[in-house]
């Protein structure tokens, strides 16, 4: 039971105050909830460019890291999304590498909550399931077709570097919550009121 965060800047002009506190917030409540055992961040800057660290550790070490530091910097001059995850280890050894987000073949940074159905080396050999989604979206362009050689739960944020698009998608075993405010688009597996 992993926890999702995005935040989408309308402006594409940097993350404002506001914006980067509700992330780090939204990081930090489903960090308690959903998943202790990583966190990872992503930001996309204003023409599409990316960067991200992620640790095994909880989100709270996580937030207090210079990786973490220099990460909220650049949102804040040049951020156009903020993409985070908190892992709730299922599948794969607790380490940084099996930290979301994941980076396949430089095309596609994804986060996952969710578990497979049985074994998701019938997509690739990877250690943890989350990585083999990642794949088999990186190999075609119909996300429907896709999705359908994925036999699990799943909410899924990713960024397609090629395209220069966020895709957000989830099925009905696992929650995403939606909310517009002025100035952002923003999706979290927690509710905020």
């Amino acid at each position: 039971m992993c926890g999702l965060t995005l935040v989408i800047n309308k402006n594409r002009n940097g993350f404002n105050a506001q914006q980067q506190d509700l992330f780090s917030t939204l990081m930090y409540l489903s960090g308690g909830f959903r998943g202790r055992d990583g966190a990872g961040v992503v930001v996309v800057d204003n023409i599409g460019n990316v960067k991200m660290a992620k640790d095994a550790a909880t989100v709270d070490e996580f937030i207090r890291t210079t990786e973490y530091d220099e990460l909220d910097k650049y949102a804040f001059q040049k951020g156009w999304a903020m993409i985070g995850h908190n892992r709730y280890a299922t599948k794969g050894v607790i380490s940084d590498k099996n930290s979301h987000p994941f980076v396949i073949d430089d095309k596609i940074v994804l986060v996952h909550n969710g578990t497979f159905n049985g074994d998701h080396k019938a997509i690739k050999d990877t250690d943890v399931d989350s990585e083999a989604i990642g794949h088999a979206l990186a190999e075609t362009d119909d996300v429907e077709q896709a999705l359908r050689r994925v036999n699990a739960a799943y909410a899924l944020i990713w960024y397609n570097v090629d395209k220069k698009e966020i895709n957000v998608i989830r099925n009905m075993q696992r929650p995403l919550w939606y909310m517009e405010t002025t100035n952002s688009y923003v999706f979290s597996s927690e509710k905020v009121y």
